[in-house]
């Protein structure tokens, strides 16, 4: 579902020499994985409560976890629309984990 959503948006890595693909081939991946990822969580979550595991969850930690993710994947997404700078991409990484550490 998300490769073709990547193809029909053109987020596409096409050939080129310095490359190694022979045929477009759709970025955006981590999507994918996030997607997995926090249907894992949602659905490890509803484990807990429905056999009353003791648990703490703390509302406050998963709201900045998920607002975090979400600045992650966004400025990894923009990376796949538009080409960013590697250190611009780490730089923007490293603010968003420090907002979330403190």
């Amino acid at each position: 579902m998300v490769r073709k959503c990547a193809i029909y948006a053109g987020i596409v890595d096409k050939p080129s020499p310095g490359r190694i693909n022979t045929r477009e081939v759709p970025r955006a991946g981590g999507i994918a994985v996030v997607i997995g990822f926090f249907f894992s969580i949602v659905v490890a979550l509803y484990f807990v409560e429905y056999f009353n595991m003791a648990v703490r969850i703390d509302s406050d930690w998963w709201m900045s976890y998920f607002l975090g993710a979400f600045f992650i994947i966004a400025i990894g997404l923009v990376d796949d629309i538009w080409d960013m700078k590697p250190i611009i991409k780490l730089a923007c990484q490293i603010c968003v984990a420090a907002i979330m550490y403190f």
